[in-house]
Formats: C-alpha cells, structure tokens, sequence
C-alpha cells in the first residue's frame, strides 16, 4: 500500500468527510483513534470529520499547550469545551520550556510535541493519532527546506502514514487545500482559532507562507509542485529499500552498538550517507539526524582516517575491518 502522497482534488470539489472515510478503509484504521487538536482550522474540521467516520466516543483528542502566548490556557479551555459538545473526549498536555535554556524555544516545543502526544496515545491505549497536515503544509515545507538546502528525505515532506518515534500518524488530508478545511467548518457553522504565531515574520514558516501566497498571485502551479514532491518520494522509496538490503551487509549489529564494514564508503554517496544514518539512529535511538551537511564531514573524516568522530550521539571508532559505532 502506497504511503505517497494522494491524487490532486480540486478545493472546490473536496470531500472532507468523503476523503477521511477512505483513508481509514484503505489504511484499515480501527478504533480508538486519537487526532491532535490545536483548535486550528485544519485539526478541527478533521477531528469533526473522524466523529462522521467513528462513533465520537471511539475518538480521542490530544491537545498540547505549550504555554507560549498569555492566552494558551484558554485557547485549551475553549478546545476542551467545543469538542465537549462533539462528545470527544480531550486529553491536554502542558509542556514545560527547559529552565535556563537560552536554544530555541519554538523549536523545543515542536520537538516535544509528538513526544507528548505520544505518550498521551499510549496512556489511552490508541493505535495510532491523525493528525490535520494538509496540501499547504506540504508545499510551505517544501520550499522551507529547499531554501535551506535539504536533501532527498527533508524534499520529500511528510507521507500521509508516519511513524515518528514508535507513534503511527495518519495525515488523511494532504491532498486537501486549507481553504477546503475551512469552507467546511463554515458550512457547518463552526468558528476556529488563528495563531497569531501564523502571521509573525519572526517565524520562518510565517514567511514562507506569504512567500507562496505571492507566487500564487504569480502563476504558481501547485499541482505541478505536488507532481515532483510525489517523484520524489518515490526515488526516496527505492533508497529505502536499496539501504535496507545493503544494510544486511554493511551494518552489522555488536554487543553494545553496531560494525559498519569500511567497504560501505566505497557505495554511492548517497547510499553511504544513508548507511550512515541507519547506523546512528540504531545506536542512538533517535530519529533526528543532524543536517546533511555534518554528515558528510564525517564521511570524509572516516575516509581520513580521523578516528575516534562523534556525531549525533554516536561515536565512530576504527576497528578490524571497519568502524564500531557506539554511543558517545
């Protein structure tokens, strides 16, 4: 079963409803379910349609404040109350920023957003969370990490079935424009909350949303954008496997981390660099790789022969016949 990105709609045409009761069909979704919920337009018009899908009851809302705006808690009250009266239950996860930690402080709540709404999906026993991404998300994404120089996998944006640190997500909606979202919730007379995060220039997503809302004014073809995200995912699809198969080889578990046989570096860049990146995520148990760029200085410091290297929490040693690759 394909986990690209779905068939083109047009927005006028689009059944929210209609797209989310496929989707569980074809993906074999069975309840309970859980959907994070902003109380955005998009995680709200989903969570209302999962309720068309399933019986309200079987749907379980996960709503993350990160206490980030003076009106967060009650943003989460109002969230609370509306899908109250959907007879959804709503799970609420308060994350706290690090004390005395001067790094970003919108990305750390990102990144510990699916953190918390996994483990709000464990505790209420879910098979998985759905989650409002959308057509729009994908192409803000996509030109974001163009403009920073993304390789392959960051191009490719997300699948609509994900697993991000043992949390299966479902993204039913990524062929779905957000004005369809929203024309939705109108039509059923159902109002939504505008970050006005959305709307700050300080924030990179923020711009790149102006940005491609003046390329539209110029003629941007949306589809045709979508038509080579979709291309590259699938050339993304054959690395993945091509890897795994190599991998059996290459990358060979030992007690206490893994040998990655020095033959590895004489593949194809890109397949050394995944090799390499199944070695770290195996080691280290974390997902999130550091840019390509680092990457590749490693490689070319193991081609130097420059041992014992660290990088993402792994630590690349020479060994008989290759490198031990163990936790830093």
């Amino acid at each position: 079963m394909s986990v690209l990105l779905p068939d083109d709609v047009a927005p006028a045409t689009f059944d929210v409803v209609a797209a989310v009761r496929q989707f569980v069909e074809d993906y074999q979704v069975v309840a309970p379910v859980g959907v994070a919920v902003s109380g955005g337009g998009d995680s709200l018009a989903l969570c209302h349609a999962l309720c068309q899908v399933f019986e309200p009851k079987d749907v379980i809302a996960i709503h993350v404040d990160h206490g980030l705006q003076n009106n967060s808690q009650n943003v989460a009250n109002q969230v609370v109350s509306q899908l109250a009266e959907w007879g959804v239950d709503c799970v609420l996860k308060q994350w706290q920023k690090p004390e005395n930690d001067a790094g970003n402080v919108h990305q750390q709540a990102r990144y510990a957003r699916y953190g918390l709404i996994d483990s709000a999906a464990q505790e209420r026993g879910l098979n998985g969370v759905f989650t409002g991404h959308t057509q729009d998300d994908v192409l803000e994404g996509f030109f974001m990490r163009l403009n920073r120089g993304s390789g392959l996998t960051g191009l490719c944006g997300p699948h609509v079935v994900g697993n991000i640190g043992g949390l299966t997500t479902w993204r039913p909606l990524l062929a779905a424009p957000r004005e369809a979202l929203r024309t939705y919730l109108q039509s059923h007379n159902m109002g939504w909350y505008d970050d006005p995060a959305n709307e700050n220039d300080q924030f990179y997503r923020a711009r790149a949303r102006k940005m491609l809302n003046t390329w539209r004014e110029q003629g941007l073809d949306e589809q045709a954008v979508v038509a080579s995200i979709r291309s590259l995912q699938r050339a993304e699809g054959a690395l993945g496997e091509l890897t795994a198969q190599l991998a059996e080889y290459y990358v060979v578990p030992q007690e206490g981390g893994v040998l990655m046989r020095d033959s590895f570096m004489a593949e194809p860049l890109e397949v050394a660099l995944r090799l390499l990146q199944l070695a770290i995520v195996q080691v280290t148990s974390n997902p999130r790789l550091p840019r390509t760029s680092k990457q590749l200085d490693l490689l070319q410091r193991l081609l130097a022969n420059e041992q014992p290297t660290t990088l993402g929490g792994a630590r690349f040693a020479a060994t008989s016949g290759g490198f031990l690759v163990t936790l830093a």
